[in-house]
């Protein structure tokens, strides 16, 4: 399939993370992929252009993702934006959580790095097939 047409925003304060999966979505699925370190700087780039999929941390300084995604799920043009959580930890009641808020999947960092492709493969086929 291709996937050049898709555009994912990940949102992680860790930098070694959002260069880590920028480059595993580029090289593998050839999408656009741009990043930011915090959900203030998620919200400001989403204004204008809504992205495919949003890739976000659950763990940052200035707020953390369950919020963030509180937030999207409250307004009316981000509510059904596709969101992949990330988190270093595994916590089985924040993924119920997330779920309850409609996320696609959870990525736990430490993953495989084919784990991960293979969950954002199968979201990309899904993103791709709702188009």
């Amino acid at each position: 399939m291709d996937f050049s047409g898709l555009k994912i925003l990940i949102c992680d304060d860790e930098e070694t993370y959002r260069k880590f999966f920028a480059t595993l979505i580029r090289k593998k699925f050839n999408c656009h992929v741009d990043s930011v370190n915090n959900p203030k700087q998620m919200f400001d780039a989403i204004k204008d252009s809504l992205p495919d999929l949003i890739m976000l941390d659950m763990q940052m300084p200035l707020m953390d993702g369950l919020t963030a995604l509180e937030i999207l799920r409250s307004h009316k043009s981000t509510r059904k934006v596709p969101v992949v959580a990330c988190s270093a930890m595994s916590d089985p009641a924040l993924i119920i959580k997330l779920s309850g808020l409609g996320i696609m999947d959870y990525i736990l960092k430490s993953s495989d790095s084919d784990i991960i492709l293979e969950k954002i493969q199968k979201i990309l086929n899904t993103l791709l097939q709702a188009k």
